[in-house]
């Protein structure tokens, strides 16, 4: 009877051994995937500051591009309008996309809610642009995004007056 609890009372000092040592092993365990999680937590935080300035640089290019373009006529009225708001929402609609998992289409609606130009005109617009920028624009995703108003803010500039006074007549 004695060599019985004996017995028992081994197998019990094991198991305790057993999942003390396991116990351990999850907290060791635990203790790397929360260093992993604050080391990534801080990458994110640095791509996103990142993405924050770069968008608003881009924005700003963009912008410096339509003004020049409207400063020598060759973007004017409706289209300077509809590409002037596109712009001036670019930065806003690429962070709507990058953190809430938004289309394109969907931020731009979001952010054309208090604007005098709408979804509508900005289509319209979009549809009078070379292949290139309604391919992109048509991808409504944000690399689709940043590359028709790359494109559209670039062919504004390398638009040829001639070309201006051929299409008008």
């Amino acid at each position: 009877m004695l060599l019985g609890l004996f017995s028992i009372m081994g197998v019990l000092v094991i198991a305790l051994i057993y999942f003390v040592l396991r116990a351990q092993t999850y907290q060791r365990e635990l203790s790397l995937v929360r260093s992993t999680a604050k080391s990534n937590a801080k990458k994110v935080n640095i791509a996103y500051t990142n993405l924050v300035m770069l968008t608003n640089e881009l924005q700003s290019v963009f912008t410096q591009r339509l003004e020049v373009a409207n400063s020598k006529g060759l973007l004017t009225g409706g289209n300077f309008t509809a590409a002037k708001v596109v712009i001036k929402n670019f930065s806003n609609v690429i962070m709507d996309c990058c953190e809430k998992g938004n289309t394109v289409e969907e931020a731009i609606t979001r952010r054309l809610k208090n604007d005098s130009v709408s979804l509508i005109d900005v289509k319209n617009f979009i549809k009078e642009q070379p292949n290139d920028v309604r391919m992109s624009w048509s991808k409504n995703t944000p690399e689709g995004f940043i590359t028709a108003c790359n494109n559209f803010s670039q062919t504004a500039l390398t638009v040829d007056k001639t070309d201006l006074k051929q299409e008008a007549s």
